[in-house]
Order: structure tokens, then C-alpha cells, then sequence
């Protein structure tokens, strides 16, 4: 703790930043509880060199030094009962904090037992409210290790569910989809497919259709946007449709009417 200070002298807070980071350091190495020095901290942290004014509220210390908001005025009072600081108390107003300093070196301290000094433990930024806390550069540390986990995890699990899926597939699968004019949605095609064989349906009667269609497609010339998905083909039991005419026939007025033009009956010009 500081010396005893002198009543008659004016209260009054550091001048410099100097001058306060050496009274944060002095605080974070003194025999104190953690959270009471990362709140005495935080109390530093919030001095207005320039004006001298340190009145943070409450809350902001308990966010800044995660600690609850009710045990803050426990530590307030310990730092004061131990000479670390004086507030002045006004009803209405945010307390007015002094951080007290002496001429005379401070007292001895305890012993630091901790690999690390307790400089690395203030946290300015948080909203939880324990009583335990890590440095800035920890949390990001342990923060952006948890994230390349997670993304491990979720590429392992989902290399593991392709894995799963292709090992379930029906063994008729591989040559329907291969027939098919449009191979998009494996997976989910290969869910159709399966119920298509539950509810009865052949692994021939399957491809037959699938090269029908794909026959038909060619024929058409249709485009590849407007072929439904496997799956949603199949769901749609398209493989019992009806094969589609290789062409329409002309009729006799068709065919008069294209004599009349010069053309003959295969539509073509003579």
C-alpha cells in the first residue's frame, strides 16, 4: 500500500500518463486480490490527465474489469481501506476518484508468484460479469484458436457425411445417374433414388426412363436449365411417363396448304 497522505494536502490526481502507468504497475504487482487490481486498474485507465478528472460509474468499472457491479463498491472500499485511492462522495453525482501517490517509495509487496505479471490480466473491453479474466492477447489467442477448430470440425464432418452417403447409395445408382441428362444434387438424387426402389420401382424400370428422357432432351434440344433435378425427377415418378411421338404428323390440310406455297411434303422447298 501507499504511505499514509498528509490531510492538509490537497487532493490531487497523476499529471501524466507517466506518472499513472506507474502507479497502474505498482498496483498490479501490490498484495492485492486480482479483481481488486484489475478494477483499480480500470479506475486508472479512466483519469483524464489533462483535466484530472476520474469519475468512471459503476457499471463502466465492472464491464472494464469484469467483475460484477454489485462486488465494485467491496473493491472500491478494500482500495481505499488500503490507501490506494480516495473517492469523494457527492449525492447526484458520479463519484470523484483520486489516485493516491507519495514522495516516499511505496511500501514492499508480496512476493509475485505468477509466470506472467499481472499487467497482462486488465481487460477494458467485456461485458461478462465473473470474477476471472484473461488479457486482451489471450482471449484473442484462445478465441482464434476455438474458430480453427470449429472450422476443422466442420470440414472433417462434412468430408465424413460425403463419405457416409456415397457408401449408402443403392449399387444400380451410379448407371441411372450416368444416363441422366443433367447430374446436379447427387446426394439428394441418391436419397430418390432409393425411395424410388422401396416403393417398388425396378433398377431397370429407372434407367429405361432416364434414357428415355435423356433421348427426348437430345431430340429437343432442350437446355440444360430447363431438365429438373434427378431428384426432383424422380420424386415426381417421371420415369413412368408416356413416350413423347418422335414427331407430330402432318395433316392433309397442312399438306395442301404447303403444296400451295411451292413446298413439298416433307415441308422442304422443291
Amino acid at each position: 500500500m501507499t504511505e499514509p497522505r498528509d490531510d492538509t494536502t490537497p487532493l490531487k490526481n497523476p499529471s501524466t500518463f507517466k506518472a499513472r502507468d506507474a502507479w497502474i504497475s505498482a498496483v498490479l504487482v501490490a498484495d492485492l486480490p486480482h479483481a481488486t487490481a484489475r478494477v483499480a486498474a480500470a479506475i486508472a485507465m479512466h483519469l483524464n490527465v489533462k483535466a484530472g478528472i476520474c469519475n468512471p460509474g459503476s457499471q463502466t468499472l465492472a464491464d472494464a474489469s469484469r467483475v460484477s457491479k454489485r462486488s465494485i463498491y467491496r473493491h472500491v472500499e478494500l482500495l481505499e481501506r488500503t490507501g490506494w485511492i480516495e473517492a469523494e462522495r457527492t449525492a447526484g453525482i458520479l463519484n470523484q476518484f483520486y489516485l493516491l501517490t507519495s514522495a516516499k517509495p511505496m511500501a514492499p509487496v508480496a512476493q509475485q508468484t505468477s509466470a506472467k505479471p499481472m499487467a497482462r490480466v486488465l481487460v477494458t473491453n467485456s461485458t461478462s460479469t465473473g470474477d476471472t479474466a484473461l488479457s486482451p492477447d489471450q482471449c484473442h489467442t484462445v478465441a482464434a484458436h476455438k474458430e480453427r477448430r470449429t472450422k476443422r470440425t466442420a470440414k472433417r464432418a462434412k468430408k465424413d457425411s460425403r463419405a457416409v452417403a456415397r457408401v449408402s447409395e443403392h449399387p444400380d445408382f451410379d448407371r441411372w445417374y450416368a444416363a441422366y441428362p443433367r447430374r446436379v444434387g447427387r446426394l439428394a438424387a441418391a436419397k430418390a433414388y432409393q425411395k424410388a426402389v422401396d416403393q417398388g420401382a425396378s433398377p431397370a424400370e429407372l434407367l429405361n426412363g432416364a434414357m428415355r428422357f435423356a433421348a427426348e432432351c437430345d431430340r429437343d434440344r432442350r437446355e440444360a436449365r430447363f431438365i429438373p433435378h434427378p431428384a426432383t425427377w424422380l420424386n415426381a415418378g417421371r420415369w413412368m411417363d408416356e413416350q413423347k411421338p418422335a414427331s407430330r404428323a402432318i395433316s392433309s390440310y397442312d399438306e395442301s396448304i404447303l403444296r400451295g406455297l411451292g413446298f413439298t411434303d416433307d415441308g422442304s422447298e422443291p
